[in-house]
């Protein structure tokens, strides 16, 4: 303290402002006037990869849907052939038997004719 009444009263103003800057930042440290750092929001970064999922379900049930389609006009296209050569079979089956009953029946007919006409031949002669 001796040292500072040396000083020239202006300086010694100045060294007493110095020192109660000081004071001010002892007392500040030891009573820290901390604040909680305000949080940033939680910022979502996988929207993009969303996105494209969405994107590619929609795609996929899109193609789905497509593919579903052509399974059931294939299934329905199978169907129809099936039932075309099942009647066709029937049909012919039928034929088969109509044409054979006609076959047996102008064979008869034809061995009807022959016996008549070698016994008309034979009281003509």
């Amino acid at each position: 303290m001796s040292e500072i009444q040396q000083l020239p009263a202006n300086a010694q103003q100045m060294v007493a402002a110095f020192v109660g800057m000081l004071d001010d930042d002892k007392e500040a440290s030891k009573a820290p006037d901390y604040t909680v750092p305000e949080a940033n929001a939680y910022e979502f970064q996988s929207g993009s990869t969303v996105e494209l999922l969405k994107r590619m379900k929609t795609e996929f049930d899109d193609k789905q849907a497509r593919c579903e389609k052509e399974e059931m006009n294939s299934k329905h296209a199978h169907e129809m052939l099936v039932q075309e050569l099942t009647d066709s079979q029937e049909n012919a089956d039928s034929d088969i038997s109509s044409k054979t009953v006609l076959k047996q029946e102008k064979h008869e007919s034809s061995a009807f004719v022959k016996t008549q006409f070698t016994s008309t031949t034979a009281v003509k002669e």
